[in-house]
Formats: structure tokens, sequence, C-alpha cells
């Protein structure tokens, strides 16, 4: 039996779990779009392609510095992330979906009977969630 002890930083271990927080709750497909925003995934896709239409990946390999030039929209990412995580109170998470609220809110269980019943049929993994004159609001 093999067992991994790794030695990572403390800095290390700080961009594992922020890359856990920001895309741990993401599908693949969903990583692939947010994959696919960077000019540099369609610059090596298209490097990549020969001319009898077959992909060399050696060519399709992004370097550091192409990654570089893109570094500020990953910033922008990361600094709302952290934005909203000041702001975010409570969470609950029902079936894979994340529903978010605010301290004034008081979780009874008829309100997660409720999100229990929408977390089933929910198109979105991420909502929302508060009272307005007197109903549960799910946005």
């Amino acid at each position: 039996s093999l067992t991994f002890n790794p030695n990572f930083t403390q800095d290390e271990y700080d961009v594992i779990n922020l890359t856990a927080e920001l895309f741990g709750g993401l599908s693949a497909k969903e990583l692939s779009d947010i994959n696919h925003t960077f000019d540099f995934w369609s610059t090596a896709l298209n490097r990549s392609i020969q001319s009898d239409g077959y992909k060399n990946k050696e060519l399709a390999k992004i370097s550091n510095d192409e990654m570089l030039n893109e570094i500020s929209k990953l910033q922008v990412v990361i600094e709302q992330f952290k934005i909203n995580a000041a702001n975010r109170a409570f969470r609950e998470i029902i079936n894979g979906v994340n529903f978010y609220y605010t301290p004034d809110l008081c979780m009874t269980d008829e309100i997660l009977e409720q999100l229990e019943n929408f977390s089933k049929e929910a198109d979105e993994t991420s909502y929302s969630v508060y009272i307005e004159e007197g109903n549960l609001i799910i946005f």
C-alpha cells in the first residue's frame, strides 16, 4: 500500500484550498467552458490543427507566458470570490445544490423541505434564498 505524504508549503496549501473552493463544485463541462473563455486555449487549439485535420498534442501545449498574458482574468475571479466569501454568511448544500442565505433567515425544517424539493429540479448549482412578504424566494 502506497502512502502519499505531501510536503506542501502553506502558500501551496492556500492555492489548493482556494482552487477547491472556487472550482470544486463544478462539473467537467462547466470547467471546460471556463477554460475555453481564455484566448490561450483557442490559440493553442488552432496552432495544433494540422493540414490533415488531426491535432498535434505537442503543438497544443500552452506556455506559462501565454497564460500570464491573461492572468488578470483569473485575478478578477479570485477577487470577486473573496468579496463574496466575506459577505457570504450561510450555505446549505442539498443534493449537490448550494443555497446561500443571510443570517436573518431562520432555516426551518419547512424551508429545508422546500429546498430539497427544489433541488431535485434545479438547473443551476447555486442559488440565493430569502423570504419576501412571507414567501420563500429562490433566486
